[in-house]
């Protein structure tokens, strides 16, 4: 399904009710010429999304229990629940780093799941992170293994319901800059030198684009012929981003070194795939999209692409 803006829908939605069982997939191995790859499948107890995972094979992500969300980290397919801030009900966990710390959103005694606030977890230990001046919520979207969080803030300014690529260093948070032009944006993910991924708009009401951050400046990475959107989710230690490419009635996973755009291709049969992640091998993890709501994870080594273990699903978060 085509969205506006992908993570901000996804995470909001998850927040209230889950709608898919997500296993989540580790994956390990060494690349050769024939990009062998051992693949460990562990099926998550808990009734659940898992949108993070990391080199110890720790996965981080959401249980939904009687309607209620709470931000679940599994060692192994046992969940431990993360806590919410002081008298919150709400809480997602989005990603961890090497060391095991969290990030996520999580509401608190004031706002009864109305608004969210980025957050770090150690242990089961939530912090808030700061929000920028005159923001009225944030939520935590990625974190590398240098403490720095990523996400976005919400209302920054007054400016009305307008997202703000925000990262953070310890819980102060930095204003990244929407391209130029635009005044809409969202970080997804960072890496090990603090380069950012996400994506912003170039005018007010226009079309996304994927784009990356050194630093505060933002650059548009570059949009394949024939789309008009494109969405940056997820960046490796080598700057290389990986995300999808919107066209008129469907969509595609893609992958951009330096700023030049390359499709993924689709496993035969299929409608539409977005990539959601990429390791430091090239690996890249997604979903492909058959039509009538079959779903399938998907892995890419180099340009070839192949179904995970297990059938209907997807993959969010993929390990070195």
């Amino acid at each position: 399904m085509l969205q506006s803006k992908r993570t901000k829908l996804a995470i909001l939605a998850s927040a209230v009710s889950l709608k898919a069982l997500v296993a989540t997939c580790a994956f390990s191995g060494m690349v050769s010429p024939a990009f062998a790859v051992n693949y460990i499948v562990k099926g998550l107890t808990g009734g659940n999304s898992a949108f993070g995972i990391n080199n110890s094979g720790q996965a981080v992500g959401l249980s939904d229990q009687g309607g209620i969300g709470y931000a679940t980290i599994w060692n192994g397919t046992s969940p431990t629940y993360l806590g919410t801030l002081t008298g919150g009900l709400y809480a997602g966990a989005r990603a961890i780093d090497n060391s095991g710390d969290v990030v996520g959103y999580s509401d608190d005694s004031l706002s009864n799941g109305g608004n969210f606030y980025a957050t770090v977890w150690n242990g089961t230990t939530p912090t808030m992170l700061g929000l920028l001046p005159g923001a009225n919520w944030s939520v935590g979207l990625g974190i590398n293994n240098n403490g720095q969080t990523v996400g976005y803030s919400n209302d920054y300014g007054g400016a009305g319901n307008k997202d703000f690529a925000t990262i953070w260093n310890g819980t102060t948070p930095t204003l990244l800059q929407a391209l130029p032009g635009g005044d809409d944006s969202v970080a997804n993910a960072i890496n090990d030198s603090g380069e950012v991924a996400g994506f912003s708009n170039n005018r007010p009401g226009g079309n996304w684009v994927a784009t990356l951050w050194n630093g505060p400046i933002p650059t548009a990475l570059g949009m394949p012929q024939g789309s008009n959107v494109t969405f940056a989710e997820g960046i490796n230690d080598f700057d290389e981003v990986a995300g999808v490419s919107e066209y008129t009635s469907y969509e595609q996973a893609t992958i951009w070194i330096g700023t030049a755009p390359t499709l993924l291709p689709l496993l035969p049969g299929a409608v539409g795939s977005v990539a959601t992640a990429i390791n430091d091998l090239g690996q890249v993890a997604g979903t492909t999209f058959y039509g009538g709501g079959y779903d399938v994870a998907t892995i890419w080594n180099g340009m070839t692409p192949s179904a995970l273990p297990g059938g209907f699903g997807y993959a969010y978060g993929m390990n070195d």
